[in-house]
């Protein structure tokens, strides 16, 4: 079967979501005559012997003739989980012995839990056990559920956290559960772009001098020489389902499984860990490395709970042929993302029923009938964009938690979907409530809210047509990007990794970002932009030529300073005093850096709109040193992170300090604070207006809401093993090639110190490469040749 194409990050038209799934239906459909996986909720067929449940006095196993799991009731940790008879953590934890946690860092732990069979399957004809460890104290009662079922190929874990109004004020902290997976375990999969056999657990490494402690060198193994970051791994949790590790030494795969998105904070956009080498395992419940979830505080007097899960640890076995190692990791990750399919249809779980929380009238997880539904359709009205499509953007119910912007709530449920064709939205499953409802995504730039929305058990609450008129002042013209949320879409965006097309690249980040001297794509940024960024509207390409990030560079001196930025654009006339220019900017995330925009050569100084949820704006004032955007202080890019909480601004000016013929607008970021090396800006969107502005033919730039310019074509050919790959290489070698060739629609009067066309080779198995590395590693050309000014 030829190799076509399914989708691609530079068209925001089909979401993350979807490409995954459908690259999934694609190889799990390919696969279907050698896997016979059922796919139902906790997986297996739903058959097989009783459960079982032996208490051994310090811990307790639950085990179903599929699995087993031992538990240490004095902690809650899981300390040995079979499955077929195998111990899938032996090895694990630098070779002492995986086991699996819940981590408060520095908050709510398990102290001298009591330990409660709440499920004993003698009672219930072998069907189902449950394990409950109650912690009750200051700051925060805590509570671990564990579940299995008859036939179930993994375990069920649920954290419920409880503030009691007697507490005193509870400022937060980080949560998550974590497993250090064992030693077999040595494909790592996150999504279609870190998806790559890992080191070794016992391979050396040094640390690299200048870089975070969290970047390291390895001196052995597969990737001697080359550097690694555990942050390579984050993602948006919105977007991901499953994540988790295959072996290519035995069948076995190991997934962390989402049945439901509602119990993590901060939006979809919420970027943080996965999995990383060390073998972890990591679902964060709550966690603040990208910005979000920053308002943690729970004041005294204040009675909340939270129930984390149930999440799933799903497992599961290839039976077919092994001579393709990457083969067999795909079928495995391909059938945990059907299982997750599986789940979601499930939730909520009508057997799960946790204790109930004292002075709490309503259930820690309602069954369906205690939920409600919400639907609409969601419309864009933009007078200045017919085009405005309401199609896959994000639209959700976040509680109004006193006007917090729904990315920093920390102990609040949230409900998201995407929507679908013509705008269409279902939310299912939302927990009684009044909720703010969200949206943002591709079709326009900023946030929709809309409050007081009110959520009853058993409502199907019908929205009618949402309508949402974009804040702007005048058409359009100019743009770079489009709005979501992400600069993963420009150059270097999520540090250069491909499209998926089958195989993968043999480490994550690309040559030559994980070196030990440029151990992260900005590190690259003053060989890659000299002189900064110069972008020419109309002839320049988005994906190609403008950075994700603009961050410090090293001095002459050795100090790290600001960059800037330049955009040139042709007007046919000189607009005059009576109108109204409106640059609007927004950030994916901003670590310690002001602004400065200048015009024609002159520092602006009006007032600049700063926002962070694109309602609950400020003006700011913007001296000549320049405005801080509302979204300050994630180090986003110093942890390899394409988003962190997002912001946006925008300054209004009089269109009379624009001329007829080339105009340049300069953006320069000054680092602020401690200059430091990640100091900067990651742009999500960037847009001109101005009032009275008649578009001339032909348009000077590209004004359509989704402009990708790259149509990749993929050809997938066979040759024989390199003899410098491992002996389990499979033999097919995919070559691709992107040719874009996008055409200006108009010329500048005068031409800027920059070379619009651009031709790229790229590489990945260079003759320096490990003799050993993971198996199918494409080639690939690029080559954009715009037509010059």
């Amino acid at each position: 079967m030829p190799f076509k194409l399914l989708g691609s990050r530079t068209n925001p038209s089909k979401p993350f979501s979807e490409i995954y799934f459908s690259l999934i239906a694609w190889l799990f459909l390919a696969l279907i005559p050698i896997l016979a996986w059922a796919n139902v909720p906790g997986g297996g067929t739903g058959t097989g012997p009783n459960v079982t449940v032996t208490n051994n006095g310090g811990n307790v196993i639950l085990a179903n003739g599929i699995v087993s799991f031992t538990i240490d009731t004095a902690n809650g940790n899981i300390t040995n989980f079979t499955y077929n008879g195998v111990n899938l953590l032996t090895g694990g934890h630098g070779g002492s012995g995986g086991y699996f946690y819940f981590d408060g860092s520095g908050g709510p732990t398990l102290t001298n839990p009591v330990y409660t069979l709440t499920v004993n399957p003698a009672n219930n004809g072998g069907n189902q056990a449950e394990v409950w460890l109650q912690s009750t104290g200051s700051p925060m009662d805590a509570g671990i559920y564990y579940d299995l079922l008859r036939g179930q190929q993994g375990i069920y874990d649920t954290f419920i956290l409880t503030h009691e109004a007697s507490y005193p004020a509870y400022a937060g902290a980080e949560l998550r559960s974590n497993m250090y997976v064992g030693s077999i375990f040595d494909w790592l999969c996150v999504d279609p772009y870190r998806f790559r056999q890992m080191a070794s657990p016992t391979d050396t490494s040094i640390p690299v001098p200048g870089a975070p402690k969290e970047v390291y060198q390895w001196t052995s193994g597969i990737y001697s020489g080359y550097t690694e970051c555990k942050y390579s791994y984050s993602d948006p949790l919105g977007n991901l389902n499953v994540w988790g590790w295959a072996s290519t030494t035995t069948p076995y795969g190991i997934w962390q499984i989402v049945p439901s998105h509602e119990y993590y904070d901060g939006g979809p956009m919420h970027r943080e860990l996965t999995e990383h080498i060390g073998n972890t395992l990591l679902n964060m419940f709550g966690g603040g490395h990208y910005g979000f979830g920053l308002s943690q505080t729970i004041p005294a007097g204040t009675l909340a709970s939270k129930t984390f899960g149930p999440a799933f640890i799903y497992v599961n076995q290839y039976t077919g042929p092994t001579t393709n190692i990457s083969g067999q990791a795909q079928a495995l990750w391909a059938d945990a993302n059907s299982q997750a399919q599986a789940e979601q249809s499930a939730w909520p779980y009508v057997w799960f029923h946790p204790q109930p929380i004292t002075g709490m009238t309503t259930s820690a997880y309602p069954q369906a009938t205690g939920r409600g539904s919400v639907s609409g359709t969601f419309a864009i009205n933009d007078p200045y964009d017919s085009t405005a499509s309401p199609v896959s953007m994000w639209i959700g119910l976040a509680p109004a938690d006193g006007g917090v912007d729904f990315q920093q709530q920390y102990f609040t449920y949230q409900f998201w979907v995407k929507t679908t064709a013509g705008g269409s939205f279902v939310i299912p499953n939302v927990l009684p409530g009044t909720y703010n409802l969200w949206a943002f995504g591709p079709g326009d730039a900023g946030t929709f809210e809309q409050s007081n929305i009110t959520v009853t058990a058993g409502q199907t609450l019908n929205l009618g047509t949402v309508t949402w008129t974009p804040n702007r002042i005048g058409p359009t013209v100019w743009q770079i990007g489009y709005p979501d949320r992400n600069s993963n879409k420009f150059n270097n965006g999520e540090h250069d990794v491909i499209p998926y097309s089958g195989v993968l690249p043999p480490y994550a980040g690309g040559s030559p970002y994980n070196t030990p001297t440029d151990w992260g794509a900005f590190m690259d940024y003053a060989n890659q932009y000299p002189n900064g960024v110069s972008f020419l509207v109309g002839s320049s390409n988005y994906a190609t030529d403008w950075n994700y990030c603009q961050p410090t560079v090293l001095s002459s001196s050795g100090a790290y300073v600001g960059t800037t930025s330049k955009i040139y654009f042709n007007l046919p006339t000189a607009p005059s005093a009576a109108q109204t220019a409106r640059l609007y900017i927004a950030f994916a995330s901003v670590d310690y850096a002001a602004c400065i925009i200048t015009i024609n050569g002159v520092i602006q100084t009006e007032p600049v709109v700063v926002s962070t949820d694109g309602i609950n704006a400020i003006t700011v004032t913007n001296p000549t040193t320049g405005f801080y955007p509302d979204n300050q202080n994630f180090d986003c890019i110093e942890r390899l992170g394409s988003n962190g909480a997002w912001g946006d601004a925008y300054m209004d000016f009089p269109g009379s300090k624009l001329k007829s013929g080339l105009n340049e607008i300069d953006i320069t970021m000054r680092p602020t604070g401690t200059a430091g090396i990640t100091n900067g800006f990651e742009y999500d969107y960037l847009r001109l207006e101005l009032t009275g502005y008649q578009t001339p033919s032909p348009t000077p730039t590209n004004t359509i809401s989704i402009p990708p310019t790259l149509t990749p074509t993929w050809t997938l050919t066979a040759s024989p093993t390199p003899s410098s790959s491992p002996t389990s290489t499979p033999s097919l070698t995919p070559t691709r090639t992107l040719t874009a060739s996008p055409t200006p629609s108009s010329s500048p009067t005068s031409t800027p110190s920059l070379t619009p066309t651009r031709t790229l080779t790229a590489s990945p198995t260079p003759s320096s490469s490990p003799t050993s590395t993971p198996s199918l590693t494409p080639t690939w050309t690029l080559t954009a040749s715009p037509t010059p000014p």
